[in-house]
């Protein structure tokens, strides 16, 4: 995954502390097929952090796709603490902002789908998760 942050030139004197992170969640946790970066910076006192992400796709999938999600928050929104608990890190984020190919997705026909939605249908538009 890559990821491109564009600020304009007004903004630069209120941006600092820019840091990078990625991690990989591809073949056993180690190629980047699958994965996330991430951009985390202050602007005008405030902490942003960014997140490009690419989860595991496919119809059965989901429990793939929410451990990539708990892996990402994990390295990039939490820390372990001595005792090896995970907490917040001490300076949370004012915005955490996550992008990308999350491959959560319902199948099915449009209509169908838009329909369900209107009705609250959500247990069988969650059946259709892919």
């Amino acid at each position: 995954s890559h990821l491109t942050v564009f600020a304009h030139v007004k903004l630069t004197p209120l941006i600092d502390s820019v840091k990078t992170d990625t991690i990989a969640r591809g073949f056993n946790n180690f190629v980047g097929n699958k994965g996330a970066v991430k951009l985390d910076f202050m602007l005008a006192g405030r902490r942003f952090i960014i997140v490009n992400a690419h989860f595991h796709s496919g119809q059965d999938a989901v429990e793939k796709r929410n451990a990539d999600f708990a892996a990402m928050l994990d390295r990039f929104v939490y820390e372990k603490t001595e005792s090896g608990i995970v907490a917040p890190v001490s300076h949370m984020p004012d915005a955490l902002i996550v992008v990308g190919d999350l491959n959560y997705r319902i199948n099915g026909f449009q209509e169908s789908i838009l329909k369900a939605m209107s009705n609250d249908q959500y247990d069988l538009l969650l059946s259709k998760d892919q």
